[in-house]
């Protein structure tokens, strides 16, 4: 400080600077460490009074400007190379993690975005892959595209269907078995059913719920596969149900669940 007062009076004594010049000088002398003020003080005071310590102030003002306007332009300059590794980071991890196999959930997803944002829409590949990216499956509309013409040709329909395969392959393991026990189907597993479906479930109630023949059996399993367990789940048992001679909704998912307990209990 009290060499920034020494420089202060010496160009006071010296040199006629307007407003806008002081000011310059001051954001000088805050620059400058104390060996560089002290230079400063030690050139100025050695000069006499007139153009010549006006001239010399304003030269050292321009070379700090010139210095902090170099030290600007770098600092934006390492801004724009740090913002460019980040970038070049996030596009090396959306790389590596497309080409990453498709999970059972991620398919299923897929097709109820192909559903759910149907052909001719305008922008579909966008809204589909945005859907996949907010149900937290980071996919690029080309690997979107790309999966569902594999769909289209029929390359992928297993992955799809890996779920109900794991189905059939409870009931193909216990499906000789006879129920001991009726397990209580879970309020995920189905809703209760609307006035139509009351109605029909009635007239299929009247035998044992417990007995189920082969073909019953057989029926459900076929059934399991037709119809996915990417639909919604009321209305796939509904139409598994359906497709089950003397069976209800309710009676088809206990005999599920009692089946993937036996299994459960054998592994």
């Amino acid at each position: 400080k009290a060499l920034r007062q020494r420089v202060k009076k010496a160009v006071q004594a010296q040199c006629k600077l307007d407003g806008l010049e002081n000011e310059e000088l001051q954001e000088l002398c805050l620059a400058l460490d104390t060996e560089k003020l002290q230079e400063l003080c030690q050139s100025l005071e050695a000069l006499s009074k007139g153009s010549k310590s006006e001239a010399f102030i304003r030269e050292e003002i321009a070379k700090e400007k010139k210095r902090k306007a170099s030290e600007e332009e770098e600092q934006a300059r390492q801004r724009q190379q740090a913002q460019k590794r980040e970038e070049e980071k996030a596009v090396a991890a959306k790389e590596a993690a497309s080409g990453a196999a498709w999970s059972t959930e991620e398919l299923g997803l897929l097709a109820k975005g192909l559903q759910k944002f149907p052909g001719g829409m305008g922008g579909r590949w966008a809204l589909i892959t945005k859907f996949l990216n907010d149900m937290g499956f980071e996919r690029s509309e080309k690997e979107v595209l790309e999966m569902t013409k594999e769909l289209s040709d029929g390359k992928n329909l297993r992955s799809m269907g890996q779920k109900v395969s794991l189905d059939n392959t409870y009931q193909a393991t216990v499906a000789k078995a006879a129920p001991k026990a009726k397990a209580e189907p879970s309020e995920k597993e189905f809703q209760p059913p609307q006035r139509g479906e009351a109605a029909a479930d009635q007239g299929k109630e009247t035998q044992d719920p417990s007995i189920w023949s082969s073909e019953q059996q057989s029926a459900l399993e076929k059934a399991l596969a037709r119809h996915p367990a990417s639909l919604d789940k009321n209305e796939r048992w509904k139409l598994i149900a359906a497709d089950v001679p003397g069976k209800t909704k309710s009676q088809c998912v206990e005999r599920f669940k009692f089946l993937r307990e036996q299994l459960k209990a054998k592994s």
